[in-house]
């Protein structure tokens, strides 16, 4: 399971490239390509180079006249410059004469200007262009043509692909070429008639200069060209597709490239018909690959690397050599928790958070691509050519894909969006592991499709990120915790000092264990027993919590069976100490205490397993929500906190009190008891694998996504984590706060059993 890309057809290939590849110019530009280009141009608006009914050049432009007897000489019946003969020499007019009577001479006695111009013309026809002129302008508005086709070309370089230009290159190369070669043409016949304005040195010249430029600009293009090939050769490409081609041979060219060849060596082979120059042009690569094959070769980072750790990158952790290196009987403040326990935590995937830009000539982001277009399609009722939209960016992390694309005008169906992009990138309708999300910022869509990834990330992978440790160094924060990690990479985490009262739900083998475990490991690492203290109620009597129970920060461990005698001890006993000590010192909160220098601890009461205590309770279990009431609205202001875990909440935790709840967490649970536990008026995303969580505080009141963090990747690893956790505490000379004075019946802590757990000495009590 996981982000597929099947449902991406041959048709839908063929419909990007069209795409990418609209027209570029006019119909009259559509011939341009192959051996023929040159063949519908007409020479007519060139100044008379035209057909052979036309006046100038005939269709063999080194010929005057369109006679066939007037092949390289000045034609006695056919048309030459002016309307019939050059220079004079026709029958009926001379070269500038344009009257109808004029004579045969331009020394004609009736002729008075100098190239047999005739008195009687009219005023009309005095103005009127000669040829030369003519020629010029047509000229000029053929260089502007031609300036204007390439600056067309230089600025059409993003939307082209590099076949494109490489067959446009070859394209500008010929014509440059047969320019150039006319000009010589006119040249050395402007010479041999000796007709100074077609001599070399003059419009020629001019010519030739022309056809230089246009072949120079084909030569840079077709350099881009093999620029934009390499680097396409480079990109990465997707490591969960197998094959796939690359974008310029997904589907067949538009009109404007239909008569493109297969690649850019084919054209250079008809350009200069030279194998051997080519290959030295564009040799091979090593590995016997031609540079410009269309497939993109994967030379960078792929996901695996970027992501995944290789297993020399994940040493081992040697306990017994931290231990050593921990100093014995020194200052315990939350500085020195951070560096001493930091080194403890193994990593797993140390990447979770890196994240990379897809190259548009990446496998994945055409792929990507196809599918938002097409989801923009069915949601607007066009095509994928019509989609109003452009992907502007693809961002690739560990668990999801982050696209922007432009947003589309009156277009805020969202949902349909998502669900739309869901079932394109779904592997299968029941892959309910990859989820798209869609929101608007600004002038973009910004849609999140998360993988369905399933690594686990363990604690050293987060505090790998740099603000995590920072949020854990600050001492402003009294009881930090990581609620999770979000579909980005991001980690969220949060000071428990604003959650009085905690509920975390979720079924046998959701994860639930771990989260829990990641929740209460990280209250005590990173805090003394001072700071905070833990009773827990665990009726399965697991070896998770009797592990936990090694630590210095709990104060009681049981099972079941006395659950109202243990809450009794403390809402009587305890609560009432603490009570006299805020009167005494004249404060209404444990806070406000602190302040004053006197560190009572944050009092937790972990019950396990909610449903179990409640239905061995049978008809007592009113005894135990009422005594729970008591607990979460009126001793949280004291220190004392609730954080019970239910297989769910919805039908067992009173509404009442969950109405009162400042976290609450559903971990793999349904759609339907996500909305009831979290008390949300929707959730769509739904929670498959496990440690899928959703959350709801109050620094997240709408609800969101995350997957917990563990400590490690093994419930024995988890065990082995806690104990040297706990070593590495007593070494340091932890001073441990008599909560057994008060608390007769709820604080059953055995210190012997403790020590000899862990095989220690003595201890500071």
């Amino acid at each position: 399971m996981g982000v597929s890309f099947n449902n991406i057809s041959d048709a839908d290939r063929n419909s990007l490239n069209n795409r990418d590849n609209p027209p570029e110019f006019e119909s009259e530009f559509d011939g341009m390509g192959g051996d023929d280009n040159f063949d519908n141009l007409d020479f007519g608006d060139f100044g008379g180079f035209g057909s052979d009914d036309d006046s100038g050049f005939g269709s063999d432009p080194f010929s005057f006249g369109n006679d066939s007897n007037s092949t390289g000489s000045l034609s006695n019946s056919g048309n030459g410059f002016g309307q019939n003969s050059f220079g004079g020499f026709g029958q009926t007019q001379s070269f500038g004469g344009f009257g109808q009577e004029s004579t045969l001479s331009p020394f004609n006695q009736n002729n008075v200007g100098p190239f047999g111009m005739q008195n009687n013309q009219t005023q009309g026809q005095q103005n009127q262009k000669d040829t030369m002129d003519q020629f010029y302008e047509d000229s000029v508005d053929a260089a502007k043509s031609l300036w204007h086709i390439i600056m067309d070309l230089i600025k059409s370089i993003k939307t082209r692909n590099a076949d494109d230009l490489g067959y446009l290159s070859a394209s500008l190369i010929k014509i440059g070429a047969v320019i150039a070669g006319v000009s010589v043409g006119v040249g050395i016949v402007g010479s041999i008639i000796d007709f100074r304005m077609l001599k070399f040195t003059n419009w020629p010249l001019q010519i030739l200069l022309s056809g230089l430029l246009v072949t120079a600009f084909g030569l840079i293009a077709m350099g881009i060209a093999m620029i934009a090939l390499v680097h396409s050769n480079e990109a990465t490409s997707d490591n969960n597709i197998d094959s796939l081609e690359d974008a310029s041979s997904l589907a067949s060219f538009s009109d404007a490239t239909d008569m493109v060849n297969d690649s850019i060596g084919a054209q250079l082979d008809d350009l200069f018909d030279d194998d051997d120059l080519l290959d030295s042009l564009f040799p091979e690569d090593e590995d016997g690959d031609d540079m410009f094959s269309t497939d993109n070769k994967n030379d960078g980072d792929d996901e695996e690397d970027l992501f995944i750790p290789k297993d020399e990158d994940l040493p081992p952790i040697n306990y017994e050599e931290a231990l050593d290196n921990i100093r014995e009987n020194q200052l315990i403040n939350r500085e020195t928790l951070v560096n001493t326990f930091l080194p403890l935590l193994p990593l797993n995937t140390p990447g979770f958070a890196k994240c990379k830009k897809l190259a548009e000539s990446d496998n994945t982001y055409i792929n990507i691509r196809i599918c938002m277009l097409k989801a923009l399609a069915r949601v607007t009722g066009t095509t994928m050519e019509e989609v109003d939209s452009e992907v502007l960016s693809i961002e690739d992390s560990f668990f999801s894909f982050t696209i922007i694309m432009r947003r589309i005008n009156k277009c805020n169906k969202l949902d349909d969006i998502a669900r739309e992009v869901e079932r394109y990138m779904r592997e299968s309708s029941t892959d309910t592991s990859v989820n798209a999300t869609v929101t608007i910022e600004g002038d973009n869509y910004k849609i999140v499709v998360t993988k369905g990834a399933t690594a686990v990330v363990t604690f050293g992978d987060v505090f790998k990120q740099q603000y995590v440790k920072d949020f854990y160094m600050n001492k402003k924060n009294k009881l930090p915790i990581i609620q999770g990690i979000d579909e980005l990479g991001n980690v969220l985490i949060a000071d428990a000092k604003s959650y009085d009262t905690m509920l975390i739900a979720g079924k046998p083998r959701s994860g639930k264990s771990w989260y829990v475990l990641s929740i209460l490991i990280s209250l005590m690492m990173f805090n003394t027993p001072d700071d905070v203290q833990f009773i827990i109620i665990d009726p399965k009597e697991s070896n998770l919590f009797k592990t936990m129970a090694l630590m210095p920060h709990v104060c009681g461990l049981h099972d079941n069976k006395r659950i109202i005698q243990i809450l009794d001890d403390i809402i009587e006993n305890e609560a009432p100490r603490r009570k006299k000590l805020f009167k005494d010192h004249r404060v209404d909160d444990i806070w406000a205490l602190r302040n004053k220098g006197i560190n009572l601890p944050v009092l937790y009461i972990v019950i396990d397993e909610y449903i179990t205590v409640r239905n061995d309770l049978g008809d007592e279990y009113k005894e135990l929500d009422r005594r729970l009431q008591v607990l979460i609205s009126q001793l949280p202001s004291q220190g004392i906190r609730l954080l019970f875990v239910p297989h769910r909440a919805t039908g067992i935790v009173d509404r009442t009190n969950r109405s009162m709840l400042q976290y609450t967490a559903a971990v793999r649970a349904s759609n339907e008891d996500i909305i009831d536990t979290l008390d949300l008026k929707k959730w769509t995303r739904p929670l498959v694998n496990p440690g899928d969580i959703a959350i709801k505080s109050s620094s997240v009141p709408d609800g969101t996504y995350v997957r917990g963090a563990a400590l490690t990747t093994d419930d024995g690893d988890n065990a082995v984590l806690i104990e040297n956790i706990a070593k590495a505490f007593y070494k340091m000379g932890v001073e441990i706060p008599d909560m057994a004075t008060t608390m007769k019946i709820a604080c059953n802590r055995d210190d012997d059993y403790i020590r000899e757990e862990l095989s220690i000495g003595g201890r500071v009590v």
